[in-house]
């Protein structure tokens, strides 16, 4: 109307208003989403609000899922769902080429088939990093073996032998945690299916390291299906999780033994797509976290892989390639264990700070000291007055000391005779070596 009165030639097209005239349910609806990634020209992604919670939206997207906006507050109506967004993959980030992704193993056709082969056996070394390269961005994993070394092996493995190429991180639930380790093939995938029980595939049950810092932020623990008896989780193979905060409380009773943490690259961790919310069939595991239930089966996901994802869930993000680095930088001595939560490094400046302190007061005791032989010059100290004063002469007094050895073929009889001031005064000895009995004899005290 501005531009009208100003006689300019370009008003604001019909049926549409600027963005300070939007209604506020119209702002609901989401007449402008906010395109993904901030990528100028891109096809707008949406993200699943999380109306029945007080968590906020992802700091990305504004716009609630066709399945929240019908779970919302009925004070809003009975109101159409918005259109979807148009099928298609994730968007790589400026620079990562999609296509140069190497193809997912298949089977057969690669190691991952056989769980219980020797390739699948190798032992992993005592510290190594594995690198996600991710549709946001690389995330460094380092991986100590002493935490949990079958979880750390079987890592190792997977990741060298390819399993998580082109596989899609699915499960991601702000506030809680980020999944992933379907394989992208569903030929590999069902191999590391627990419901399979593949021979080799699920890994013994691990406790966690008595002195580990458990499922604290950024930790990576194995999910696993709970025991119906304990209630303990179980069944591990192949699918990790990361700890998007301290979850240590929540889930270390549980048997969750985390042996890795993301040591590089948390902002593409936090920018992974998080609008599916919860897996379908999980919705009951974690009412309270309020996220909406729109994700993918799990196994449905195992059966049809990335094809599932790419038709059903074409938003959620992608590990592109894995890379594994055995002899990561500025690892020495460093074996994983966080000792009630301080580190080694941590450790080490407390106890340059006790000793510092330790120091500052024994400086403080010598001035002390000084300061008052200033004042009393009589005063002294006690390895003075004792080097001043000799020793009490008196009658010599000796101890006996008798040692008797008895065995089958030697006895053995010794004497030693040790005077008051220490002095060795005989010394018999009859027989052969070892005894077995001994006998003191004291004459006076010492």
């Amino acid at each position: 109307r501005e531009q009208k009165r100003a006689g300019g030639d370009s008003p604001t097209p019909s049926g549409e208003r600027g963005a300070l005239e939007r209604t506020p349910f119209e702002s609901f609806r989401g007449l402008t989403p906010t395109p993904a990634r901030g990528s100028p020209g891109s096809t707008p992604r949406f993200h699943g609000a999380r109306c029945r919670s007080g968590r906020g939206l992802h700091p990305e997207y504004s716009i609630p899922s066709a399945v929240e906006e019908r779970s919302c507050d009925a004070g809003l109506g009975a109101m159409s769902a918005p259109s979807s967004p148009p099928p298609r993959p994730p968007l790589p980030p400026p620079g990562v080429d999609q296509s140069a992704w190497p193809a997912p193993p298949k089977c057969p056709g690669s190691a991952l088939c056989d769980a219980s082969g020797a390739d699948m056996r190798r032992e992993a070394p005592k510290v190594f990093d594995v690198v996600f390269h991710t549709t946001t961005g690389d995330v460094r994993v380092r991986a100590w073996r002493d935490l949990a070394p079958a979880g750390a092996d079987r890592l190792y493995n997977l990741a060298r032998l390819g399993y998580y190429d082109a596989s899609p991180l699915y499960r991601v639930l702000p506030g809680f945690v980020a999944q992933f380790g379907v394989a992208a093939d569903p030929s590999v995938s069902a191999v590391y299916d627990w419901r399979k029980n593949s021979p080799g595939a699920i890994l013994p049950d691990e406790p966690a390291h008595a002195s580990s810092s458990g499922n604290a932020k950024h930790w990576i623990s194995y999910s696993a299906s709970y025991d119906v008896a304990t209630g303990a989780a179980t069944n591990r193979t192949a699918e990790l999780f990361i700890n998007l905060v301290d979850n240590g409380d929540r889930l270390d009773a549980k048997g969750f033994t985390a042996f890795a943490k993301v040591v590089a690259g948390e902002d593409a961790v936090d920018g992974w797509f998080a609008g599916y919310g919860e897996m379908r069939g999980a919705c009951d595991l974690h009412r309270d976290g309020g996220w909406v239930c729109d994700g993918p089966e799990e196994a449905t996901l195992y059966a049809r892989g990335v094809e599932y994802v790419n038709s059903d869930f074409p938003s959620l993000d992608r590990i592109g390639f894995v890379d594994v680095d055995v002899d990561p930088i500025g690892v020495d001595g460093d074996d994983g264990i966080e000792l009630r939560g301080l580190s080694h490094s941590s450790t080490s400046w407390l106890a340059i700070a006790l000793v510092c302190v330790c120091g500052i007061g024994a400086w403080v005791r010598s001035r002390r000291w000084q300061r008052a032989k200033r004042e009393r010059p009589d005063l002294e100290d006690d390895f003075a007055r004792m080097a001043r004063q000799p020793l009490a002469r008196g009658p010599t007094q000796t101890r006996g000391v008798e040692m008797t050895s008895h065995s089958p073929h030697h006895s053995m009889h010794s004497s030693i005779q040790v005077s008051r001031n220490g002095s060795i005064q005989s010394l018999a000895s009859q027989g052969a070596p070892m005894g077995g009995e001994m006998r003191v004899e004291s004459s006076g005290s010492l």
